[in-house]
Parts: structure tokens; C-alpha cells; sequence
């Protein structure tokens, strides 16, 4: 991941310093940092090299004739693909960046540029020509980016909400009815942060901003998932297994593209020993771009029984497909630790699953004994199988929401026990 932001107007030139923005976001790209000045308009980027870690395709980045300025964040999947379209038309100044063909694409195409984008992104990009600054956003929602309005139709950007809330910002305070949202469905609506007065772009859309007339601008979409939802098709069941593998083996391969060691999360489960075979075979035929080194983790509870120990399974597997298993063991302490740098570093929303701990802690370990900074993990595989215990935890979930009295009891004995600390932490009894 990178850290982009940026400002519009003297009064956020007078309220933000750049370079203090990106100090906030200094862990997301530690290899460089650039900023560009134009007038009123400020860009900001700290990078993460993994795509072309060539000084060349450090941000901010330009067109040759000076007519388009980006800043981005994230990974465009299908940059390949976009390229060999885009290269009898632009002349390319960089071997393999994904962010030079966006900008080549947006300099072609525009705004119709967007829905050809597969990836997780945010980006900015200032159009001299069109006199515009444009925030856009991934079609899920992967990569954040928030901004917070000025007076005048002045504008602030960044990819974390912290980098906007800074002294004398006036944007501390708590946004209460995102806060109720998130208490109910642990995250806020979409284009709602927890702070006042920060908004968070949404999903599948884009926020054009003319410098000459800012108070009219709106967000726009340029991508529904309805259109990919709403469709009815007929296959069988043997269609059904070969279109699921295809379409696993392209996606794990248009992730698996890096120029940095790959590493893979491993619990010796169905999910991460699918992510780890495809990913070691890609590596082996030299197809995709993936990495040319690639290992695996593993992440163990200290004093795990060994008949509950995945770590077995996954040292099996990791063996038998050639590929080195990182093994991390996580004492009880450990794992708090990992707990509070994380609730420190991550202040846009609280820490609310335990896996982020673990996942944190795993690409903690794989940096610092691999080199690798990049780490595929399964998550989201478990829904997708649909495994039998989601279909128990439904029918648990039903009948305690039918126990009112129980559930209220319950939730009082949280809050009363000092259980629920304000500011997602957790107090040293529950330790």
C-alpha cells in the first residue's frame, strides 16, 4: 500500500502541511515520498515500491507535456493488458508501472477510463487541461480515501482519516450517528467516516471537483455491482468446478504480480493451500508476472494441542510443493502487543477482528525475515465456500436474537464488566 493526499485553497494550504500528512502515513510507503505544487493545488505521495521499483515510477507522477498529474494508491490488476491497447497511442517512460498506465489511460479515454480498471485503488489526478481535480475510488471499496470539505469549496484528501485530523483541523470529534452504524454493523455506512466533517469516497465511485467552480461538485458512479449481480445463467455442475478454477487461477495470478518477494498466508486449510498451489504454479510455468521468490507463513498459538494444530497440515503441504514455510509462534502476550501497535497505528476505525492481529503480526514476521512485502491471504474464502459452521453460527445467531432478555443481560454484563472500553482497546483485566 502507498499514502496519497492532498489539498485545494489557501485556507488548506494554511490548515495542512504535506509533508506532516505524509509523515502520519510514513508506514504505508517507506521507499519514497514526492510532492508537487501548483497553485493552490498540493500533492502528496509516500510509496511502497512492488510494481516497477525503478525511481522512474515514483509519484507524483506526470505526463510528459505536464497536462495530467497522479497520485495512487493500490494495484491496477489488468495493467498489462491495458498497455499493449494504450501503446500505439502513448509513449511509455517506465517499464512495468501500473500507475503510468493509469495516467496514460485517463490522459487518452478520461473519465470513461475508470470502469476498464480491475484492482484495488484510490488516486487523485489533476487535469490542467479540463482545469479539474478528480478522487476516485476501487469498485469495492479495498483502498480508503477520505477527504473533508472547507469553506469556499476547499478540499483535503488522504488516505487516512488521521492525516485530516490534525490540530486545529476542528475535525476531531466523533461523528455520533457513524458511530452508532458501526456499533451495529461494526463499519460506517458508505461515504461516512467516524469522524465530523470527514467523508470517506465511496465504492465504485468518483468525486470531480472544477478549480474554478468547487462548491458544484458531486460524487458520481462509474460502476454498479447490480449489473454484475442481477444476471441469470445456466451451468452445470461440471461447468460450475472448471469456471471456478479458471477464474481462481486468473485472479490469484493478476495478484501474485510483483517485482518484491511474494509471500502467502498458510493455515493448512482448504482456502490458503488453493492460494498457495496456484500461486507456487504461476511462480514455476513464469506466466502472470509473479514474483520470482515466493514462501509461505504460518501462524501458531504458543501451547496449541497438537491434534489442533494446523501448522502440521501446512508444513505437509509447504513440503510437499517445495516452497519454504516461515513458522510463527505467538505467545498469549504476543498477541496483545501486536494488539495495541496495531490500535495505535489503525485510528480511522477500531480494530475489530482478531484476524487483523494475526495478519499484522504475519506480515510483521515476513518482512523482517523474507524481505517480502507482499502477503496473500484467503480471507473472505471461508463465506465464499460456505462452510457448515456459518450455517450453525445463522441458526445460534437467530435463536440468541429471540432471547431478548439474554442478550440484553449479556450486553450489560460487557459494559458493566469494563469489558467495552471507549476507542476500541480493552482493559488489562481481559488480558
Amino acid at each position: 500500500m502507498c499514502g496519497i493526499a492532498g489539498f485545494l485553497g489557501r485556507q488548506a494550504e494554511a490548515l495542512f502541511d504535506i509533508r506532516e500528512m505524509l509523515q502520519v502515513m510514513s508506514a504505508r510507503g517507506p521507499d519514497a515520498a514526492g510532492v508537487f505544487q501548483n497553485g493552490r493545488l498540493t500533492f502528496g505521495h509516500a510509496r511502497l515500491s512492488i510494481q516497477d521499483v525503478s525511481a522512474a515510477a515514483n509519484q507524483p507522477m506526470q505526463t510528459s507535456d505536464g497536462s495530467f498529474v497522479l497520485v495512487f494508491n493500490g494495484e491496477i490488476y489488468n495493467w498489462r493488458q491495458l498497455r499493449r491497447e494504450l501503446e500505439e497511442r502513448y509513449r511509455f517512460r517506465t517499464e512495468r508501472s501500473d500507475a503510468e498506465v493509469l495516467l496514460a489511460g485517463y490522459a487518452l479515454e478520461g473519465k470513461a477510463f475508470f470502469s476498464r480498471l480491475e484492482g484495488m485503488f484510490a488516486f487523485a489526478i489533476y487535469d490542467r487541461r479540463q482545469n479539474t481535480l478528480i478522487l476516485v475510488r476501487d469498485r469495492i471499496g479495498e483502498k480508503p480515501l477520505y477527504y473533508t470539505w472547507l469553506p469556499d469549496g476547499q478540499i483535503a484528501f488522504a488516505s487516512e482519516a488521521r492525516a485530516l485530523t490534525g490540530a486545529g483541523t476542528g475535525r476531531r470529534a466523533v461523528d455520533q450517528q457513524a458511530l452508532y452504524h458501526y456499533l451495529t454493523m461494526l463499519s460506517p455506512p458508505p461515504g461516512m467516516s467516524l469522524f465530523k466533517g470527514v467523508q470517506k469516497l465511496k465504492p465504485g465511485c468518483f468525486l470531480e471537483i472544477r478549480l474554478d467552480r468547487p462548491a458544484e461538485a458531486a460524487e458520481e458512479s462509474y460502476w454498479d455491482i447490480a449489473d454484475i449481480l442481477n444476471r441469470v445463467e445456466d451451468f452445470s455442475y461440471e461447468d460450475i468446478l472448471e469456471r471456478g478454477e479458471a477464474a481462481l487461477a486468473e485472479s490469484i495470478s493478476l495478484q501474485s504480480q510483483s517485482d518484491t518477494p511474494l509471500a502467502v498466508a498458510l493455515s493448512g486449510g482448504l482456502d490458503s493451500s488453493l492460494n498457495l498451489a496456484f500461486a507456487e504454479r504461476i511462480r514455476r510455468r513464469g506466466t502472470g508476472g509473479g514474483s520470482k521468490r515466493l514462501c509461505a507463513v504460518n501462524v501458531t498459538r504458543a501451547g496449541t494441542r497438537t491434534s489442533d494444530d494446523e501448522a502440521v497440515i501446512a508444513r505437509t503441504f509447504s513440503r510437499d510443493l517445495g516452497v519454504d514455510l516461515l513458522d510463527v509462534t505467538l505467545q498469549d502476550s504476543d498477541f496483545w502487543d501486536e494488539f495495541e501497535r496495531l490500535s495505535s497505528a489503525v485510528q480511522d476505525t477500531p480494530v475489530t477482528w482478531p484476524d487483523m492481529v494475526l495478519i499484522s503480526a504475519m506480515s510483521r514476521h515476513v518482512r523482517d525475515q523474507s524481505g517480502s512485502k507482499v502477503l496473500l491471504v484467503g480471507e473472505g474464502g471461508d463465506e465464499l465456500g460456505a462452510y457448515n459452521s456459518y450455517f450453525d453460527a445463522i441458526d445460534e445467531f437467530q435463536a440468541f436474537k429471540n432471547d431478548g432478555p439474554q442478550a440484553q443481560k449479556w450486553v450489560h454484563s460487557l459494559v458493566d464488566g469494563g469489558r467495552l472500553i471507549p476507542g476500541g482497546c480493552v482493559s488489562d483485566s481481559t488480558r
